[in-house]
């Protein structure tokens, strides 16, 4: 009987993804970066922060070596699919919708973390892409925001993984 409770609980890399996921959330709502940082505070600059936010910590385990640290982001971004899917539900989109809309989502998430991996090295390149993706359409200077990014990335090189994958990866 314990083998067949076993096989339908998750396993503790999976509960930690979960953990990291939600500290990654939790990370990407702080009020500050609505309101010092100017993120607007809509559907679509939550999704930005929470993009932003993924890649911060995505960003801290690859440069962790093994296959737990790898099926762990995994496990993270699985865990950002049914968040989406869970979220698209609650806000009454029809289930033959959903799973469009949740690819469109992942899609765009993965893209975002492509592009941020790919400028990261380069200041200006990170902030146009800032400006695009979490600023569009405002004039926003994206300055503020690249500095918050880089000090997350700084320092989360000194945190241990454990701590990482609680999901928090700095304060304000």
């Amino acid at each position: 009987m314990r083998r067949l409770v076993r096989l339908f609980q998750p396993s503790t890399l999976r509960r930690d993804a979960h953990r990291a996921y939600v500290g990654i959330v939790r990370q990407s709502r702080q009020p500050e970066l609505y309101r010092e940082l100017g993120i607007p505070d809509t559907p679509e600059g939550r999704f930005e922060a929470l993009c932003l936010h993924l890649f911060l910590a995505m960003h801290r385990l690859q440069h962790e070596a093994g296959e737990e640290t790898h099926r762990l982001a995994r496990y993270i971004m699985e865990a950002f699919v049914h968040d989406m899917d869970r979220t698209l539900r609650e806000t009454g989109i029809g289930d033959t919708g959903v799973g469009r809309r949740v690819k469109r989502a992942a899609a765009a998430m993965f893209a975002r973390i492509a592009a941020y991996r790919a400028a990261v090295s380069d200041r200006q390149a990170f902030s146009t892409l800032l400006k695009d993706y979490v600023y569009s359409g405002l004039t926003r200077d994206p300055a503020a925001l690249a500095q918050y990014a880089y000090a997350q990335l700084h320092g989360a090189g000194a945190i241990p993984l454990a701590t990482a994958a609680t999901g928090v990866i700095g304060e304000l």
